[in-house]
């Protein structure tokens, strides 16, 4: 459903990743943890950041089926072993994986096949192929690469805009949509909007997707205030995915800092859950010139 697309350019960073607790960040759920901002990442230069060891990323994990599994959103890691094994934890799961060769990483239940996540010569963001990532049988959608260092982050009140791609999917109907993502931040107050467009795709009752007071902490970003738009007008949420919804929103810095302390580049999940429907939004991108 989601193809992988092109990698942005990431770089790595140096110390071991430690995941918070699993309590809900958001009160409806669907953030189950959170990371550690004082983990070191990758500050103005590769340099500064270190090829091997440990990379991060977010993931929305489906388990069961799209009609009746449950759609949460979690902060992972994925640590490169001596022996060329990775072990992969969510909070959750946490599971050794051995390297089949070829970006591909496997062990009893569990895949993932990886584009150059590790790189020694400049790590990559690489968005996960659903059809190729899997732990214990759930499926995954997400990112994985290098994060921003929380401490090199700009306390700048001015404003940082971001663009990229985006990718819509209702996982239980099979409809889908692909369109254009912007991100406003101020790391100053701590605050980010998220927009994501359709403009191509067979999801006709809305076209685009508003994830409203996101709060950033460190490197990361998260929000449950989602709504969705047709034409300019807001569209009931139980009119997309069914009545009892959920939504929530989280995502990532990642990558170094520019010369004002703003990291280039961002990925981020939106979901929205409903008793018919599950609603799953892939973003990314780049610092805006």
């Amino acid at each position: 459903m989601f193809l992988r697309a092109s990698p942005l350019s990431a770089v790595v960073f140096t110390l071991p990743f430690a995941l918070g607790a699993c309590d809900p960040v958001n009160n409806d759920g669907r953030i189950a943890n959170s990371p550690n901002q004082a983990l070191a990442g990758c500050g103005l230069t590769a340099l500064s950041c270190n090829p091997e060891g440990v990379s991060s990323g977010l993931v929305a994990k489906l388990v069961g089926d799209p009609d009746t599994g449950e759609l949460v959103i979690r902060f992972v890691t994925l640590t490169k072993n001596e022996d060329g094994s990775l072990t992969y934890d969510d909070g959750e799961d946490e599971v050794d994986l051995v390297d089949e060769g070829g970006g591909v990483y496997s062990s009893t239940g569990s895949l993932l096949t990886l584009d150059e996540v590790l790189s020694e010569s400049g790590a990559l963001l690489t968005k996960l192929d659903p059809e190729n990532s899997d732990i214990d049988g759930d499926v995954l959608f997400g990112f994985l690469g290098y994060h921003t260092d929380a401490s090199e982050i700009t306390n700048s009140a001015t404003v940082a805009t971001y663009s990229g791609s985006a990718e819509f999917a209702l996982l239980a109907s099979g409809l889908s949509g692909t369109g254009t993502s912007s991100l406003t931040v101020n790391f100053n107050a701590g605050d980010a909007e998220l927009i994501a467009l359709i403009d191509d795709g067979t999801i006709t009752n809305f076209d685009k997707l508003v994830s409203s007071n996101m709060t950033v902490e460190g490197y990361s970003f998260t929000g449950n205030e989602i709504g969705l738009y047709d034409g300019g007008l807001e569209v009931d949420l139980d009119d997309v995915v069914g009545a009892d919804t959920n939504d929530a929103a989280a995502g990532m810095f990642f990558g170094n800092v520019d010369g004002d302390g703003y990291p280039v580049e961002y990925g981020a999940i939106a979901v929205v859950t409903g008793d018919d429907d599950k609603l799953l939004v892939l973003t990314g991108g780049e610092l805006d010139p």
